[in-house]
């Protein structure tokens, strides 16, 4: 088996920089155009990824391992295709993505990974649900036949700015928690989950705190929260079903309330940044009253 046994960024803020612009100024009575150039560049934050080949330390055939950045409906192309070598849209630079096997250990560490480029072109699309993932390839000769193995790594979110890193987060954990093997291809996307798995999954997050499980009231309240079951008639509201099939876009996009900041500006925020926020006041400020109960 080809596994990836460590990853270090799950989450990758690069800065897209300024492109080359035209100015057109005017000098006696003709347009001349003028290049304006910025200082400011493309710049990508180096992450890292570990990989391994279970049970062939022995084996001496070992060649280098290679990695590509793939968008996930890329991997699942190459998966069907089985054009593994074939190009992705986004490179990783030249001297970055590939490296040996270590000596002695079938194990190949990526410790200076980073993007040459990166443009985001389906603006349809939410920063969240564009998720890409390492795709590393090598092979071995065992018994005079050569042998292909492929893995990949866990989700990556690419994102441009602070305000996208919170849905991110909530889409990952979304997505890992909603499939058996988030290391298996061709990749699955699930778009939408029952209401007792997508509670399971919140009451993992907060049994992080100090083990407490989220109580019967609190699954009730939550469930209505992201349902948005706000009829006035309805106190206390009634209990969402565990069969009742909630959607992504529902849990990670869609907005759910709007948050004032200041007199002016409003922000909106969806049910995991709600339930993040909630989390995080938890944590640092009522934690002795939510272990109380």
């Amino acid at each position: 088996s080809f596994i990836t046994i460590d990853q270090k960024r799950h989450n990758i803020k690069v800065e897209l920089g300024t492109k080359k612009q035209k100015k057109k100024e005017i000098w006696q009575g003709e347009e001349d155009d003028q290049e304006i150039t910025t200082s400011q560049k493309f710049k990508c934050p180096k992450f890292s990824a570990t990989v391994r080949l279970l049970a062939a330390d022995k084996i001496d055939s070992k060649v280098t391992v290679k990695a590509q950045f793939c968008q996930e409906d890329e991997v699942n192309t190459k998966c069907s295709t089985g054009h593994w070598g074939s190009e992705c849209r986004f490179q990783l630079k030249p001297d970055t993505d590939e490296t040996p096997f270590e000596k002695k250990k079938a194990q190949a560490c990526f410790k200076k990974l980073e993007l040459k480029h990166f443009e985001r072109k389906q603006q349809d699309r939410h920063v969240c649900e564009d998720k890409f993932r390492i795709l590393f390839t090598t092979s071995i000769l065992i018994a005079d036949e050569k042998i292909d193995v492929q893995t990949v790594s866990l989700p990556i979110v690419v994102t441009t700015g602070a305000s996208q890193i919170c849905n991110v987060y909530g889409s990952l954990l979304w997505h890992c928690c909603s499939v058996e093997d988030a290391f298996s291809m061709p990749i699955q996307s699930v778009e939408e989950l029952p209401w007792c798995n997508v509670f399971d999954m919140l009451d993992k997050k907060f049994l992080t705190l100090n083990g407490r499980h989220l109580s019967q009231d609190e699954k009730n309240h939550l469930g209505a929260r992201l349902m948005q079951y706000n009829d006035s008639k309805m106190t206390p509201p009634l209990p969402v079903l565990d069969t009742t099939m909630v959607p992504f876009r529902k849990f990670c996009i869609d907005k759910m309330m709007d948050i004032k900041e200041g007199d002016d500006k409003r922000k909106s925020a969806t049910f995991w940044m709600w339930i993040h926020a909630v989390f995080n006041l938890v944590k640092n400020h009522l934690l002795d009253y939510w272990i109380d109960g």
